[in-house]
């Protein structure tokens, strides 16, 4: 049977941190991760969306410019080949960043697979029973579908970020339910790629912890930009709509469908 000081299980932000740690202090460690090492943000949130906004910033450049006598066209606009790049950064990053980095360790091993414990001190990964002094569950978040009224119905027509990060070309149009960061980046990045954007958020501004200039500042942007922001809004149900979703909600008080 193997044996540990430390068992980490998660290869995120969080899990790598610990496994960087605990080998500048020569503690003899095993990280257990099941699928792409790196966590959210180099697999499906600050990366990819960096790179979409930033390849998209571009585009909307090349088309709205506040110059007479300058006309630009976009040769191609492909958004699948966008994302298909976005997967090429990934990856690079993840094995720069995160495997090599894992390989140069001296006191840290890494498996690949699911890991379930069996008491306190031991641990079974993929049918291989692991004896450990110590452990850390690091095993992050997974995307929560809110319950509405009538979202059984239309499940086949949400996204989630990871979702949202891997469809073949950008939707017509897009309800996004929430104004917080991830919210704001998804908007921005659907907008520029041509999709009619509409954001429903409950509290009275975008980015509520935030400072009420910095959120009045970011509506105006967003707004410039096309997306369609509303606050106060009480989500009331989903319904299909054609091959579509339609919102039915109430927007500072007085109902409406989206």
């Amino acid at each position: 049977m193997n044996e540990y000081d430390f068992v980490i299980i998660g290869g995120g932000a969080a899990g790598f941190a610990a496994a960087l740690k605990a080998d500048e202090l020569d503690v003899k460690t095993l990280m257990v991760n099941r699928g792409p090492i790196g966590g959210t943000c180099v697999n499906v949130g600050c990366v990819p969306t960096k790179y979409l906004l930033t390849a998209l910033e571009l585009k909307k450049r090349a088309l709205v410019n506040h110059y007479s006598g300058l006309g630009f066209t976009l040769k191609e606009f492909d958004f699948r080949k966008l994302l298909d790049g976005k997967d090429e950064l990934v990856k690079k990053l993840r094995r720069e960043k995160y495997e090599k980095v894992l390989e140069s360790l001296e006191h840290v091993d890494y498996i690949n697979g699911s890991g379930r414990f069996k008491s306190n001190h031991r641990i079974v990964v993929d049918g291989r029973e692991i004896k450990f002094k110590k452990a850390l569950i690091a095993t992050g978040a997974k995307p929560r579908i809110l319950t509405i009224d009538g979202v059984e119905d239309v499940k086949d027509r949400i996204l989630t970020h990871i979702e949202a990060l891997e469809i073949e070309k950008a939707p017509d149009s897009v309800v996004i339910i929430g104004g917080r960061a991830q919210a704001l980046e998804f908007a921005q990045i659907f907008a520029r790629a041509g999709s009619e954007v509409t954001l429903l958020q409950r509290s009275i501004r975008i980015m509520p912890t935030a400072e009420p200039e910095l959120a009045i500042e970011l509506e105006d942007i967003l707004g410039e930009e096309g997306v369609n922001i509303n606050t106060s809004v009480k989500i009331r149900r989903l319904e299909r709509a054609g091959e579509g979703v339609r919102v039915h909600a109430e927007v500072r008080g007085k109902r409406e469908g989206v």
